[in-house]
């Protein structure tokens, strides 16, 4: 009887110490894998358009929308996700910059900014409307004794444009490109408003006709008896213009 009493408490401690009671490897607690946090981001993260440019977006989180600030600049198109990243047409409108905003369902946000380049092309009304030759007068006068040195022979020439046009206020943005014999070229500067020319070039601009703008530009000079061509020349997705021909 004892025998047998002293066997099942030895059983019984070896069942013991086998289960461990959460003591042993079995209770040790398990590492888990932290998952890694996405970040919303936009390829492009800048945008420069003259017309349209695809975006896309990677690293949302749920649903994703995008808005513009000024829908007056660029426009988007529909949004194509899929999964964890989207896509979408960005199209201009206007010239001038704006921002796109981008958001996903946990409030995560990208911003991208936009500047669009809008290519305007000269208008049909732009037109060579006078030109002037030959070396102005002295700015003023020496004391009798003391020479005075002759200025440099230029160029100035005169153009015209409707006060409606809508390349009015893009003028000042280009040149001329004078043409001579040979093809020889001759750069002129950038367009001024003709009231300045009294004070730039030492000629007085002519009346324009009512209702047009008139603006200069001056170039070097010419060789006498000969016919040139007038370009204007500015932006480069521009080809040159032809408006007008004159002989000196």
């Amino acid at each position: 009887m004892r025998l047998s009493l002293f066997a099942f408490l030895v059983a019984n401690f070896a069942l013991c110490a086998c289960s461990g009671g959460g003591s042993g490897a079995s209770g040790v607690p398990r590492a888990t894998a932290t998952p890694m946090a996405m970040v919303l981001s936009a390829t492009p993260a800048r945008i420069q358009l003259a017309d349209s440019a695809q975006v896309l977006i990677t690293g949302a989180a749920g649903s994703i929308s995008a808005a513009v600030t000024d829908p007056t600049i660029v426009s988007i198109g529909s949004l194509l996700a899929g999964g964890s990243s989207a896509t979408f047409l960005v199209s201009a409108i206007a010239g001038g910059s704006t921002t796109i905003v981008v958001s996903d369902t946990t409030g995560a946000t990208v911003t991208i900014p936009v500047s669009v380049f809008i290519c305007v092309p000269p208008s049909p009304d732009v037109s060579l409307f006078a030109e002037h030759l030959t070396t102005p007068a002295p700015a003023a006068s020496e004391p009798p004794g003391v020479e005075t040195p002759e200025p440099d022979p230029y160029t100035v020439l005169f153009v015209t444009i409707p006060s409606a046009s809508e390349f009015a206020t893009s003028v000042p943005n280009y040149s001329v490109q004078i043409l001579g014999p040979n093809n020889a070229v001759v750069p002129g500067s950038n367009f001024d408003p003709a009231s300045l020319s009294s004070e730039y070039t030492g000629f007085s601009a002519p009346p324009a006709p009512m209702g047009d703008l008139e603006f200069f530009s001056t170039a070097g000079a010419l060789a006498s008896h000969g016919t040139y061509r007038v370009q204007l020349v500015g932006q480069r997705c521009v080809p040159p213009q032809f408006i007008g021909t004159f002989s000196n």
